[in-house]
């Protein structure tokens, strides 16, 4: 923490289970940058992976997570969708197609 700032660690043991992570301001303008110079932030981590982190909110702000925490990894394989798209705008081409699109 930089001088005059106080930082808070807290940790907890929790059993396996759904739980819910709510940070609430008295004030309703959030910890991190509606005060003169602040820059408050929070974060909740599981065995080093991020469940949640932020500081701009209102009254309160909540995040729900499952212990054990499994984040979320992008997929390795791309996905394809089997559901057609379609376009409002027309292909820019320099030749007429022979395929419907």
């Amino acid at each position: 923490a930089a001088d005059g700032d106080t930082s808070y660690t807290e940790s907890l043991c929790l059993q396996e289970g759904e739980y819910e992570f709510i940070m609430y301001d008295s004030l309703g303008n959030g910890i991190c940058c509606h005060y003169v110079g602040g820059e408050g932030h929070y974060n909740v981590t599981s065995n080093g992976a991020l469940i949640a982190e932020g500081g701009d909110f209102g009254l309160r702000e909540a995040t729900r997570f499952s212990i054990p925490f499994f984040p979320v990894a992008p997929s390795a394989v791309p996905s394809i969708s089997q559901v057609p798209s379609s376009s409002l705008s027309p292909s820019m081409s320099g030749s007429p197609s022979t395929s419907p699109s």
